[in-house]
């Protein structure tokens, strides 16, 4: 799946924020500096977490989504093994006019069948190209 990104802070922020924070840090003394970069580092955890559950979340959606598909898919073929069912039993058919009129019907549906099928498949490929699940890399400290 490719599209759009879930990232909640890009990497240029993230690593501006990073900057920013370690020259407050290097102003503090040892203890206070352990703590700041604690709360620094629980506060960017905390929005990485964020991020892998919007995606988490796509991706749950994407799974239904798939789901769905191969319901509408699994339907749509045993359409396409009745209409062949009905195209045999009409070959049995005594009247050619009736036979002839079946068939053609029969080939009708089959086409619009596999019209279903196409669509149903372009249709989840549409949705779940414009949805990713993308992670960012988690760095904080080099």
């Amino acid at each position: 799946m490719v599209g759009s990104g879930a990232a909640l802070i890009s990497d240029y922020e993230l690593n501006h924020a990073v900057k920013d924070a370690r020259a407050e840090v290097s102003n503090l003394d040892a203890k206070e500096r352990a703590v700041a970069q604690l709360i620094i580092y629980v506060g960017t955890l905390e929005s990485q977490f964020k991020t892998i559950e919007n995606s988490m979340d796509k991706a749950i959606v994407a799974m239904g989504d798939l789901y769905n598909l191969f319901d509408n898919q699994s339907t749509y073929y045993k359409d396409l093994v009745g209409n062949f069912t009905y195209v045999q039993n009409l070959l049995d058919e005594p009247s050619y006019r009736a036979r002839a009129g079946g068939i053609i019907d029969a080939v009708n549906q089959t086409i619009s069948s596999l019209g279903k099928l196409q669509q149903s498949a372009e249709e989840f490929y549409k949705f779940n190209t414009e949805t990713t699940v993308e992670y960012k890399k988690f760095e904080i400290w080099e």
